[in-house]
């Protein structure tokens, strides 16, 4: 097989596990937005209700559980800020 085929079936391998579905669940809590989640990926939309169990492709999955990983990574940098902030008050600095 040469390497263009190879390439071109991995590239089809790769797009055909981001069609799978997956089981999908979206946190539903106090502090959380109880509005449906609405996700975008290369045109194709779908729309989420919080707290249901559904079955969503893989792709949307990816896209949600980095949306997560973002926002706590956000919300450590505000922490840490807020901690800096804080000590720097405290030590009569500001």
């Amino acid at each position: 097989m040469s390497k263009t085929n190879d390439l071109a079936a991995q590239l089809a391998a790769a797009k055909a596990c981001e069609e799978e579905l997956v089981s999908y669940r979206l946190y539903k809590g106090p502090g959380v937005d109880p509005a449906p989640v609405t996700v975008m990926v290369n045109g194709e939309t779908i729309r989420l209700q919080r707290g249901a169990t559904v079955k969503i492709k893989r792709k949307f999955a990816r896209v949600l559980d980095f949306s997560q990983e973002q926002g706590e990574y956000v919300m450590d940098l505000k922490e840490a800020a807020r901690a800096e902030f804080d000590a720097a008050q405290s030590a009569g600095l500001l």
